[in-house]
C-alpha cells in the first residue's frame, strides 16, 4: 500500500483533490466575507433608513401638534372672550376629540388656575408650579416624557403594566393688547409614539428583530417601556452626531443606527431614535449559505478525486507498458514490442518514436523544423493582432458608483475594452481593468477623489478582454449629496497610446516614417534648436487653423502666441533634456478656441538638436468634464442652482464675512398651499409652477445675487452687501410680482418668505438658514403670504 501512495495516478489524484479543497475553502472564505460585509452595509443602510423615518414621522408629529396648541391660542374665542365662558369649554372638548391621544385640554389665567377643561378635568386647581405653565407664558412650549399622577387617577384608564405618561403642548394666550391673559396647555398620552413608530416602519422590522428606542438627552431610554431601567444604552449614544456602526448588548453584537429628533422649537427634547439589530439576525442567510457551500464543496471534490483517479488510470496504464518495454532495452532485447493498443495519441506517437528512434532522426529533425515555422507563423500573426489592436485609440467616457462599480459606460470605451455592455455595466469594477502594476496607484487618486480633492489628469495602463495593455489619460471629478456622502465618479478615458508609442519611436530613432506623420490624427511639428519649422503635417495645421506650408515658414522664437503660454517655455527647456506633457488651450486663426494635450521633447540626430512638439486635440473631453462640473450643480427640474451649490456659496459669503466685516442677508421662501396645488392639477401643474417661479426668481435678482432651489418647493436667496431694510423692500416687491404672476395651469400663488441678516456671532454658515426657516414658519402661522423679519444671533 505504501508503494501505490507513490503512483503517479495516486499522486496526481490527491493533489488535483487537495487543490480542489483549498480552493473551495479560499472561495467560501472569501465569498462568505464578502457576503457578510454586503449585507452588514445593507444592513447598515436599512437601519438608517428607517431611523430616518421614525425621526420625520416624529418630528411632523410634535410640529403638527405645536402647530395646532400654538393656532388655537392666537384664535379669536380665546383672546377676546371669557375664558371660563362655555364657549371656550366646548370648543377645549371640541380638540380633545379631534386627536384620540389628548388626555387633557385646559386653559388658566396667568396664575395658573385652571378655567376651563375638556370634560371639566382639573378646573380649579393651580397649575402655577407645572413646568409647562411656567413656560408656556412668554414662548410656546413642548414638554418633556413625565408621570402625571393626579391626572392619571382622574382619567381612571385600564391598568395595562405600564404607568401613563404625558407630553404637553402650551402657548400663552394674549389679550388683543398684547398683553397675558393667561395659558393653554394639552397633555397627550406618551403612547401616541408606538403608533408612530409602527405606521413609520410597519411589520418588516418585526419580522427581522429591528428594535426601535427614543432617548432622552441623558441618554435615558424612553420607549419602549419594557427597556426603561432594564438596558443601559453605551456613553457615545449621547454624541450629538448620526451614528451607524455595531455594539455589544445582552451578550451579542447589534447593527446600530440613530439619529436626533430636531423640534426646530425653542425647547428642543433632544430625543434621538435608535434602529438595532442583532448582527446574527442580519447575517443570517450568510451562515446558511456557508453551510451549504461547504457541503456542496466536500461533495463536488469527492466526485472531483473519483473521476480524475479514473482518467488518470487510463493514461498510466500504457505509460507503465512503456516503461517495461525500456526496461528491456535496458536488459539487451534489441526488438522490443512498443506497439500498445490505446486511444491516446500522445502514447502512440510516443512508441513509434521509441521504436523508429534509430533510423529516425533526421525526419524528426524536418518535422521539428516545421514545427518551428508553424510557431513563427502563428508568433507573427498574434503580434499584427495585437498591433492592430494597440493602435485603436477611442476617447471613452465612463461613471463610477460609490463602490467603485462601473454603472455607465459608451461604445468608445467599450471598443477599447473588448467587452459587450452586459458584462460590463453594474457587474464588473473599473479596477478590474487596470494593469496590477498601476493598481496602488489608481486606489491613491480615488482615495483623493473620495477626499473632495481635485484630482489632474494622470496616465495608467488598462488591460482589455484580449489581455491588450493600453496606455490612458483618465480626468475624473467626484460627485457628493447634501450630507457630503460620495454619490458617483464621472471618468473620461483618453487612449494616449499613440502618443506615447510616437514618443517612444522618436527617442529610438533618428527620423520619422512621413506616412506615420501624415496619417495619424496626432498634430506632429519638428524644428531645429534655432527655432526654424521642418516637419509639421496636416492634423497640427487644421489644430490651429493654418496651412503646412505656412507653418514651415515660422519660426517658434519669433511666435508671439507661443510666448504668451507655457508652450515657448517648456520647449526651451525640452531643448535642454527636459521634456514635459501639459494641457494647452490654443486659438486658431478662425477665432475658434481649442484645447490640446501638448508634449515636448529633444531629439538628437547626428550632431543636431531638434524640438518635437506633439499636438492632439482634447477639446471635446475637457467640454465634457466642464459639462459634468456644471450638471452636479444644477437643479434638474428648475434649472437654478441646487442645494450642492447653494453649500458652496454660503459657505463662501460666511468666510467673506468674517474676512471682511460686510454681511449679507438671507432670504428663505416656500409656495403657499403647495400640496394643495399637486392634489388639485396634478404634479406636471406643480413642476411647470416650481419652473415659473425659479425662472422669476432668476430675473428678479441682481448679477451678484444667487438664487438655488433649497429642496421642495422652498428656495434660497443670497444678497450679498445688503442692509436687513433693503432685503425687506426687495422682497415685499417679489413677493407682490409673484402674486401678480400667472402661473402654468394654476392660476395665482403665493408665497412667503423669512428674512434674515447674517451676523459675525453666528458660530456657523447654516445659523441663519435656520434663523431664516423659523421666520419663515412664522410667516406661515400668520397668515402666509408675507415677508417676517428674523433674529440674527
Amino acid at each position: 500500500m505504501p508503494r501505490r501512495l507513490h503512483t503517479f495516478r495516486i499522486r496526481l489524484t490527491l493533489i488535483i483533490g487537495g487543490l480542489s479543497i483549498l480552493t473551495s475553502i479560499l472561495l467560501v472564505t472569501l465569498l462568505s466575507n464578502f457576503a457578510k460585509q454586503q449585507v452588514v452595509r445593507d444592513s447598515g443602510h436599512t437601519l438608517e433608513g428607517m431611523a430616518n423615518s421614525v425621526s420625520y414621522a416624529i418630528t411632523e408629529n410634535l410640529r403638527e401638534r405645536a402647530r395646532e396648541v400654538f393656532l388655537l391660542s392666537k384664535s379669536n374665542l380665546l383672546r377676546e372672550n371669557e375664558l371660563t365662558s362655555p364657549n371656550v369649554k366646548e370648543r377645549l372638548g371640541i380638540i380633545k376629540s379631534t386627536y384620540r391621544f389628548y388626555e387633557w385640554v385646559g386653559v388658566t389665567d396667568i396664575n395658573g388656575n385652571v378655567l376651563s377643561a375638556a370634560n371639566g378635568l382639573l378646573e380649579g386647581k393651580s397649575v402655577a408650579e407645572r413646568p409647562w405653565f411656567k413656560a408656556a407664558k412668554t414662548h410656546p412650549y413642548i414638554g418633556d416624557v413625565h408621570k402625571a399622577v393626579l391626572l392619571a387617577k382622574l382619567l381612571n384608564k385600564p391598568n395595562t403594566g405600564e404607568p401613563l405618561r404625558f407630553i404637553d403642548f402650551a402657548a400663552p394666550i394674549n389679550h388683543p393688547n398684547g398683553s397675558l391673559k393667561g395659558v393653554i396647555g394639552v397633555h397627550a398620552d406618551w403612547s401616541w409614539i408606538g403608533s408612530i413608530i409602527q405606521g413609520a416602519i410597519g411589520a418588516e422590522a418585526k419580522a427581522k428583530d429591528i428594535s426601535i428606542l427614543i432617548t432622552n438627552a441623558d441618554g435615558e431610554i424612553l420607549y419602549p417601556f419594557a427597556a426603561i431601567g432594564k438596558e443601559t444604552l453605551p456613553a457615545w449614544v449621547k454624541s450629538p452626531n448620526r451614528i451607524k456602526t455595531t455594539y455589544q448588548a445582552d451578550n451579542q453584537t447589534y447593527l446600530l443606527s440613530q439619529i436626533p429628533i430636531n423640534t426646530l422649537n425653542a425647547s428642543n427634547l433632544s430625543w434621538r431614535v435608535i434602529v438595532r439589530q442583532p448582527l446574527a439576525k442580519a447575517t443570517e442567510s450568510i451562515t446558511q449559505l456557508n453551510q451549504l457551500l461547504i457541503i456542496a464543496g466536500i461533495l463536488s471534490t469527492l466526485i472531483f478525486m473519483a473521476v480524475i483517479y479514473h482518467f488518470v488510470s487510463r493514461i498510466s496504464r500504457p505509460l507503465e507498458k512503456l516503461a517495461e518495454a525500456a526496461l528491456e532495452i535496458g536488459s539487451g532485447n534489441e526488438t522490443p514490442r512498443f506497439d500498445m493498443l490505446t486511444k491516446t495519441l500522445e502514447v502512440a506517437h510516443l512508441a513509434s518514436a521509441l521504436q523508429n528512434m534509430s533510423d529516425s532522426l533526421l525526419t524528426k529533425q524536418h518535422e521539428l523544423e516545421a514545427s518551428y515555422h508553424s510557431l513563427e507563423i502563428k508568433v507573427a500573426e498574434r503580434t499584427k493582432e495585437l498591433a492592430d489592436l494597440y493602435h485603436l485609440a477611442p476617447v471613452g467616457y465612463h461613471t463610477l458608483d460609490s463602490k467603485g462599480l462601473i454603472t455607465k459606460i459608451n461604445d468608445r470605451e467599450l471598443k477599447l475594452l473588448g467587452y459587450e455592455r452586459h458584462e460590463v455595466e453594474g457587474v464588473k469594477p473599473f479596477s478590474a481593468f487596470i494593469h496590477p502594476a498601476k493598481l496602488a496607484e489608481f486606489t491613491d487618486k480615488l482615495a483623493v477623489l473620495e477626499a473632495k480633492l481635485a484630482v489632474a489628469p494622470f496616465d495608467t495602463q488598462l488591460v482589455d478582454h484580449h489581455g491588450i495593455v493600453h496606455t490612458v489619460q483618465i480626468s475624473a471629478n467626484a460627485v457628493f449629496d447634501e450630507n457630503d456622502e460620495l454619490l458617483e465618479i464621472h471618468s473620461a478615458v483618453m487612449d494616449v497610446s499613440e502618443i506615447k508609442s510616437l514618443e517612444k519611436e522618436l527617442r529610438n530613432q533618428e527620423a520619422l516614417s512621413q506616412a506615420i506623420v501624415h496619417t495619424t490624427g496626432v498634430g506632429v511639428l519638428l524644428y531645429q534648436e534655432n527655432g526654424t519649422c521642418i516637419l509639421a503635417n496636416e492634423a497640427a495645421a487644421m489644430m490651429v487653423g493654418a496651412t503646412r506650408e505656412g507653418l514651415l515658414t515660422q519660426n517658434f522664437h519669433q511666435i508671439k502666441s507661443w510666448k504668451e503660454t507655457e508652450l515657448y517655455t517648456r520647449s526651451l527647456k525640452a531643448l535642454e533634456g527636459e521634456p514635459s506633457q501639459f494641457t494647452l488651450s490654443v486659438q486658431t486663426t478662425f477665432g475658434k478656441q481649442v484645447d490640446a494635450l501638448a508634449s515636448v521633447m529633444s531629439l538628437h540626430h547626428h550632431s543636431d538638436t531638434l524640438l518635437l512638439v506633439v499636438l492632439k486635440d482634447v477639446s471635446e473631453l475637457m467640454k465634457a468634464n466642464r459639462e459634468l462640473t456644471l450638471l452636479a450643480r444644477r437643479d434638474a427640474l428648475t434649472g437654478i442652482p441646487n442645494r450642492l451649490a447653494l453649500n458652496e456659496r454660503v459657505r463662501e459669503e460666511f468666510l467673506r464675512m468674517k474676512r471682511t466685516g460686510i454681511r449679507y442677508c438671507v432670504l428663505l421662501s416656500d409656495v403657499d398651499f403647495f400640496k394643495k396645488i399637486n392634489d388639485t392639477y396634478g404634479h406636471e401643474t406643480g413642476d411647470e409652477v416650481l419652473r415659473r417661479i425659479g425662472q422669476l426668481l432668476k430675473q428678479s435678482v441682481r448679477e451678484s445675487d444667487f438664487v438655488a432651489r433649497y429642496g421642495g418647493e422652498e428656495f434660497v436667496i443670497l444678497l450679498p452687501d445688503t442692509a436687513t431694510n433693503e432685503a425687506y423692500l426687495f422682497a415685499e416687491k417679489l413677493r407682490l410680482a409673484i402674486a401678480k404672476a400667472e402661473m402654468p395651469g394654476a392660476g395665482k400663488v403665493t408665497m412667503s418668505f423669512g428674512l434674515v441678516t447674517a451676523d459675525l456671532s453666528n458660530e456657523n454658515e447654516y445659523f441663519a438658514l435656520g434663523r431664516a426657516d423659523e421666520a419663515l414658519y412664522e410667516a406661515k402661522a400668520g397668515g402666509r403670504n408675507k415677508v417676517v423679519i428674523g433674529q440674527s444671533t
